[in-house]
């Protein structure tokens, strides 16, 4: 497991429940939040279309239920 590969290469023990949050809030700062992205995306769209009139954009998604859009 990655606790056994961090302890072989640095010589030190993780919690892997302390391991597996860390991972998840670094993967948060990289990668943002999800809903907070594809909200800018759509917003990024109407500030385009609003500055170039007469120009379109066109975003294709599969829309889940109770999950968020996804981009075809």
């Amino acid at each position: 497991m990655m606790d056994n590969q961090v302890t072989q290469e640095y010589g030190v023990h993780i919690d892997e429940r302390k391991m597996f949050r860390a991972i998840k809030e670094a993967r948060s700062l990289v990668e943002g939040i999800i809903e907070l992205q594809y909200a800018k995306l759509w917003d990024y769209s109407h500030q385009l279309t609003r500055s170039n009139e007469g120009s379109t954009m066109k975003i294709n998604c599969i829309h889940i239920p109770r999950s968020p859009p996804q981009f075809h």
